[in-house]
């Protein structure tokens, strides 16, 4: 009999205190989750009280094996040609690992950024600079940079994964703790069609190729109803959208990622979350 449990759970709300979202992904059939560790929203994020760490790591204790990945604020932008904005940038991540820090949590999802009044060589050159600067710090906070791909609407960069790559191999200061987060409704708004199991074996192909397989930590897995190539950062509930359902699982049943979580994103509250991971469940087959 095989005794595999497929990693797979939601983005949560803190709303109930960072303590309660173990109780709260397993009410939803999830045995990962995604936070934020602030609004992500504003500039001027709180830090834990030691009463707010101390009863999140009590409640992790109870919870062997369960992942919690961290989503940075969509308002730091490392890839920004201003020094005063990109500087700001830099010190509110640097705050955020310091959070990730206090609450263990291993990784941290960041988008790469964008860039306006340069080239997209400046921008990328932006990035990784200011990644050489981060990596010592998430290192001592044992926390690890996770890039997702972004949509690659307007100026935003790593839309593609030989832009990752080349973000990559630009960092200087211990580039190989630099991790990936793919995201599936941007990889196909990007121009990623893996609608078919030859074109998604297509993209994990390039993936390996250019980034490494064993960089990948972490699936976002997102539905859209938004175009091939549109570049429209839209999610939708799994299968309802133009992926459709077969990529979804393929990547649940891929042994390559046997042990990597996945995380939905979709549209809605903890009932609609728990739809999707409910969804995603049926869809996985026995994994040796």
């Amino acid at each position: 009999m095989n005794n595999f449990i497929p990693i797979i759970g939601a983005h949560m709300s803190t709303k109930n205190g960072a303590a309660a979202i173990f109780k709260d992904s397993e009410k939803i059939g999830g045995n990962t989750a995604q936070i934020f560790t602030s609004s992500p929203r504003q500039w001027n994020a709180k830090n834990y009280t030691e009463s707010e760490i101390s009863s999140y790591l009590d409640e992790k204790e109870n919870y062997a094996g369960f992942t919690v990945f961290s989503h940075a604020s969509y308002l730091i932008n490392i890839a920004s040609l201003d020094e005063k904005k990109r500087h700001s940038a830099i010190d509110a991540f640097t705050k955020e690992l310091h959070r990730c820090g206090d609450l263990t949590i291993p990784y941290i999802v960041l988008h790469p950024g964008s860039f306006t009044g340069g080239t997209r060589e400046d921008g990328i050159t932006a990035i990784a600079k200011s990644l050489g600067s981060l990596i010592e710090i998430a290192s001592l906070c044992s926390v690890q940079i996770l890039l997702e791909n972004t949509g690659g609407q307007g100026s935003y960069l790593g839309s593609t994964f030989d832009e990752l790559a080349e973000i990559i191999k630009k960092t200087e200061g211990g580039r190989e703790h630099l991790g990936i987060c793919i995201d599936t409704c941007h990889a196909f708004v990007s121009g990623y069609d893996l609608r078919t199991d030859s074109e998604y074996e297509r993209m994990i192909t390039d993936i390996d190729k250019l980034l490494e397989i064993k960089r990948v930590k972490l699936w976002h897995l997102n539905d859209t109803d938004k175009e091939l190539g549109s570049h429209s950062d839209r999610h939708a509930d799994i299968g309802t959208g133009i992926i459709g359902l077969r990529p979804f699982e393929l990547i649940v049943n891929d042994k390559r990622f046997k042990n990597t979580p996945k995380i939905v994103e979709t549209p809605g509250d903890d009932e609609d979350h728990e739809r999707n991971i409910t969804t995603l469940r049926s869809l996985c087959m026995e994994m040796v």
